[in-house]
């Protein structure tokens, strides 16, 4: 088993030909061979084992938010009662050019990895292993549909709920997005949130991208429909597309860092406040789908 408890950090990371600094490419590779998993690697069986001991009250909570909560589609589109699933997302994401650890384009990318494997099957069959089982931390800042979540804001939180990361932890964010949604009592309602075309959100910088490598988390997930604010912001402070969304980049493609999209955080919240502990055991089983690049995650907390 690989030891990942020295990881070099964002500024050490050795520089990758034509990618920016904080390139994770190659980190994970072992024995020749590449690797496709990513900050998953994290996810020891001894983070396992430590996770393990954080479900002792026999209670469990569902992440997945309802499928006919929404109208319709957040991408726009004919109103429908279909709904918005809570997603997983490994590789593709606005704004990402390249597969992790490859310069294939990540449409191209989709079915086959290097060794010409189904994608989803080496990837799923390794989550199964691993159980994509962590200790989580939780951090709440209800805020209106627009604004940003800077590291500093996660930092004192963290430091606030008297709970610290550690190696391998998946770091889940509430924003009060979902809660916002599901709360709206009829389309029109919801409609005039989603025009907005603002979601809360993390701080999508360089220097965010930074911190998050710098704490080695084995996954994020939030409640909002994009991790990271948006519309982004520009260095110079102009607004900025989707194309320019700075997280999505640096997790998906250059950290191999996945991302959980529109997970339903109001009960674990208020269970976390309720019980005042926010370190609990996260499951999380996506669709066993040869090509998969987003997933249901079928996601519980069980404290």
């Amino acid at each position: 088993m690989a030891d990942y408890s020295n990881l070099p950090d964002f500024d050490s990371l050795p520089p990758v030909e034509n990618m920016p600094q904080g390139c994770a490419w190659g980190i994970f590779d072992n024995d020749g061979k590449k690797d496709h998993l990513g900050c998953l690697n994290l996810l020891t069986p001894k983070v396992v084992q430590e996770a393990y001991k954080e479900a002792r009250d026999g209670v469990s909570i569902s992440l997945n938010w309802p499928n006919r909560t929404v109208y319709r589609s957040l991408g726009g589109g004919k109103p429908s009662r279909t709904g918005n699933k809570t997603r997983v997302k490994k590789e593709r994401g606005y704004g990402v050019k390249f597969s992790y650890n490859s310069r294939r384009n990540t449409i191209a990318n989709r079915r086959t990895n290097s060794s010409g494997r189904p994608w989803v099957d080496r990837y799923l069959s390794l989550i199964g292993s691993k159980d994509l089982r962590s200790r989580s931390k939780w951090y709440r800042r209800y805020a209106p549909v627009a604004g940003s979540i800077s590291a500093r804001d996660i930092q004192k939180s963290n430091t606030n709920l008297a709970t610290h990361f550690k190696h391998g932890d998946i770091l889940l964010v509430r924003t009060g997005y979902t809660d916002d949604l599901s709360s709206a009592s009829s389309g029109d309602a919801q409609e005039a949130l989603l025009n907005t075309g603002a979601a809360i959100g993390v701080e999508g910088t360089i220097a965010t991208a930074r911190w998050f490598w710098n704490h080695h988390f084995a996954a994020v997930a939030g409640d909002a429909p994009v991790f990271e604010a948006v519309p982004p912001r520009r260095e110079d402070g102009t607004e900025g597309t989707n194309g320019d969304l700075v997280l999505h980049s640096y997790f998906l493609s250059l950290f191999g860092l996945n991302i959980g999209e529109f997970f339903d955080l109001k009960a674990l919240g208020e269970h976390c406040k309720a019980v005042g502990r926010y370190e609990f055991l996260l499951t999380s089983a996506p669709l066993n789908i040869s090509g998969l690049v987003g997933s249901p995650p079928n996601a519980l907390a069980l404290f």
